[in-house]
Parts: structure tokens; sequence; C-alpha cells
């Protein structure tokens, strides 16, 4: 199939639902529903293992889809299953959707995530220069050859020399550093200014083979590119082999262990926390204003079609 066949498929049996509910945020989670579904979709046919992580697994053992307030979806998949995910992908994902990824971005610099063309989401930590639809995450996970209690600082340092140019100012902007961390900061970004984005996302590929490897014995990690937004330490044990759990209507795979899974991570993950404790991650939200990357689409032109 080409990938117009594939973007008619995937209109047909995932229609676009923003339409049929009201306030922004729950227009945001129909759109990510639908990238989970096609994305689903693709890893079964190929055989790719999946899992959903973070607050969406815990959306899913605790209200049977999402956290109510929530604006943000995670998968995550072996880094061998990873790698055939953008390979194909790139392929047979639909024309409104665009497959964020070092490879097709200069200035992009994490994991894969899935983009809808038609809208607009902003953190406060937001990249310019880069496509900011609503997205689905995809995190990687490695096993590694060096000791875990340098897998973090490894991430936390690669990420500031060589990959994260817009965090080291924008993340930061409102922080009031002293002098010599001020310093620090600008001295980690001169990289920046010497290598281009192709040459740091080299060096920063060549060090991440070198530190992890395909030996599948012990716990694995979130990738280099994305521990440093979320250090998490699995158990495949507690992984493999993976199951199934509903979300929102629809089964997707879990965990073998989703109770141990979540209480590694939130410990009592069946309290709801305060509202004060209620995370959100964005700051905008436009399910109906593209985001002005040139993949972008505009949304009075698919009515148009209708």
């Amino acid at each position: 199939m080409e990938k117009e066949d594939f973007t008619v498929k995937y209109r047909d049996m995932f229609p676009d639902l923003r339409d049929t509910v009201d306030s922004d945020l729950e227009k945001c989670q129909l759109i990510m529903l639908r990238l989970l579904r096609i994305f689903d979709d693709i890893c079964r046919r190929h055989g790719l293992s999946y899992w959903l992580g973070g607050g969406t697994l815990l959306g899913a053992a605790r209200h049977k889809g999402f956290i109510p307030w929530d604006d943000d979806l995670d998968v995550s998949m072996p880094r061998a299953d990873y790698e055939r995910f953008f390979k194909i992908g790139l392929a047979e994902l639909p024309e409104d959707i665009f497959l964020q990824h070092m490879d097709t971005e200069d200035r992009y610099m994490y994991f894969m995530r899935l983009r809808d063309n038609y809208s607009t989401y902003r953190e406060e930590k937001n990249v310019s220069g880069v496509h900011n639809g609503i997205r689905l995450d995809i995190f990687p996970f490695d096993h590694y050859r060096i000791p875990e209690k340098l897998i973090f600082p490894l991430s936390k340092a690669l990420t500031a020399v060589l990959l994260d140019e817009f965090s080291i100012g924008k993340y930061n902007t409102r922080k009031k550093f002293k002098t010599l961390r001020k310093l620090r900061y600008a001295a980690a970004r001169m990289p920046s200014f010497f290598l281009s984005a192709r040459a740091r996302k080299k060096i920063f590929a060549s060090i991440s083979a070198l530190v992890t490897t395909e030996d599948t014995k012990g716990p694995f990690f979130v990738g280099l590119e994305g521990c440093q937004r979320k250090y998490r330490r699995v158990d495949p044990t507690d992984v493999f082999p993976l199951t199934e759990i509903m979300f929102e209507g629809y089964s997707f795979m879990a965990p073998r262990n989703v109770p141990k899974y979540l209480t590694d991570l939130y410990g009592d993950y069946n309290e709801i926390p305060d509202i004060t404790e209620r995370m959100i991650h964005s700051s905008v939200i436009s399910p109906y204003e593209s985001c002005g990357h040139p993949r972008s689409l505009h949304w009075q032109d698919k009515r148009k079609e209708q």
C-alpha cells in the first residue's frame, strides 16, 4: 500500500472525532486517542511490542481511560521495536500525522512522538522551530552496560551539552541563577554554537551505542534521549509477557504486572491527588489551530472536504 492508501484507511477506521466534544481538553484527549489507536494498529500488524506507560497506564488502571485532567499520553517500547516502528511509521502513518524524530527534524533532539497536523500544543518549556501539534510520546527502553547510578547524570549531561539547546535557555529563563550557574550553563551551550545539529546528534548516538547493550538480562531504563525527562527503571519480568488493558473502551498492550509497575512509579496509585497536585503539561491547547510547521494542515480545509 502507498502512503495515500494508509491515509484513506485510517480516515475510515479511526475517524477524527474532535468535533464531537466541547472542551479543548476533551478534544485533545480524543485526538491523542486516535493517535494511540493508529499506533496500536501498526504495532499489531508488524508484531511490535509496546506498553502503555506512566500516567496513561495509571489512567487505564484507575479510570479505565484518561486521567480526567490529563493532556498527555505515553507509550514505551524496547529499543529494537522503537527503531522498527520509526521505519514503518514513515511509510504507513497517514498524512495528518507527523512522525517527529531526530531524523525528521534538524532542531528536534528528543524521543519519538506522533504529532497531529491540525493542532497546536504548547508547554512553558516549549521548543521553537519544530512541530508542536497535539502528541503521543513514545519512549525507547534500553539495557545499559554502565552502572545504574551513572545513567541519569549521563543523560542530563549529554542532553545539556549536545542536544538541549532550547532547554538550557527556555527551561530556565525564569530562574534567577547566580553568576557561577549562569557561566556553567553558558559553557554547556558552547557545542551548539560550533557544531551543527546533525553533528551533535551523531555524537550523541555514538555515545549512546557505547553505553547500551543488546544483552537483555537485568533491568532496562528509558533511553538517553528520554530519561532526563522521565527516569524509569523497569524489571522486564514486570513487563513481559505483555497483557492487555482497557483504555477509553479499547484494548491496548500493558505490562504483565500492572499493580507492581504502577506501585514502583507512584506508590499508592489508587489515591486521587489533591487538586493542587494535579499535573497539566500544556500551557496552550488549540485543537483547530495549526502550529505553523511545514507539515501542518488546516482544519477548515478538512471540513470543506467532508
